[in-house]
């Protein structure tokens, strides 16, 4: 019955799903190509601050995985609140699209900062 009931309710809004994900994907693109156009001074600032990240995780001895989780699901269920809200607007239809270009765009900023930063490693 479920699983009838979610297909029926992919396939009547396959547009609209399509069309998020190439939102999404159009903010992580940005994202990328936000640090590949990055001038020589930004891209030592962004190294520096990956590097001292590193650094202090290497440092820490006890690094509390329940803290971190604890804190990434809070941040997510404020994203999901956020899109679920403005999904019962008027207005927040098109807002949701925003917030879905600015969380591609942070994630494709955050892996390409990494990967610019730290290299990458082949085994």
């Amino acid at each position: 019955m479920n699983k009838s009931v979610f297909s029926y309710y992919l396939k009547n809004n396959k547009k609209s799903f399509l069309m998020l994900m190439f939102l999404f994907c159009i903010g992580i693109i940005a994202g990328i190509a936000f640090i590949n156009y990055a001038n020589e001074m930004q891209m030592e600032e962004i190294g520096s601050y990956v590097n001292s990240l590193k650094e202090n995780i290497k440092k820490s001895d006890d690094i509390n995985k329940t803290v971190i989780l604890t804190q990434s699901m809070k941040q997510n269920v404020i994203f999901v609140a956020l899109i679920w809200f403005l999904g019962c607007t008027i207005l927040g239809s098109f807002l949701i699209y925003i917030v879905i270009i600015y969380k591609g765009f942070s994630i494709g900023y955050t892996v390409s900062a990494m990967i610019a930063t730290l290299g990458v490693k082949s085994r």
